[in-house]
């Protein structure tokens, strides 16, 4: 098997159940997968190699990642806290944003120089602060 992503199929790693992986294609080429590793928290796949980020997200949420159009991507995702949390070319940011349990951020690119805008899926209670 080895090759260049040997570590992480040799150690066939699970998803982590209710949760899927999300996946962007990069500027100049190439695409990253991100995704909840079982029992290790967010992690990267690509063409660009494999990464732990060492980042917890709630269980049964999903990643969603978007690649800009400048360099990098930016992933947000659902952190065990139920906030929103997003990391990636500009830095880790927790906006003090929460999200509806039952629910997994969206992310988008930008067109014009590769600004990215975070979004939820799902209605939040009118008392909570969230980006829905």
């Amino acid at each position: 098997m080895g090759g260049r992503h040997g570590g992480l199929r040799r150690h066939r790693p699970a998803g982590r159940p209710g949760s899927s992986p999300s996946v962007a294609g990069l500027a100049g080429g190439g695409y990253v997968v991100a995704f909840h590793l079982q029992g290790s928290g967010l992690w990267t796949y690509g063409s660009r190699g494999t990464r732990g980020l060492a980042l917890p997200l709630k269980d049964g949420t999903s990643p969603s990642i978007a690649g800009l159009v400048g360099r990098g991507y930016e992933i947000a995702f659902q952190n065990p806290r139920g906030g929103l949390t997003t990391t990636g070319a500009a830095g880790t940011r927790r906006p003090g944003l929460g999200l509806n349990p039952a629910t997994s951020p969206s992310i988008a690119a930008g067109q014009a120089v590769g600004r990215w805008d975070e979004r939820c899926a799902g209605a939040c209670s009118p008392a909570a602060r969230c980006c829905c």
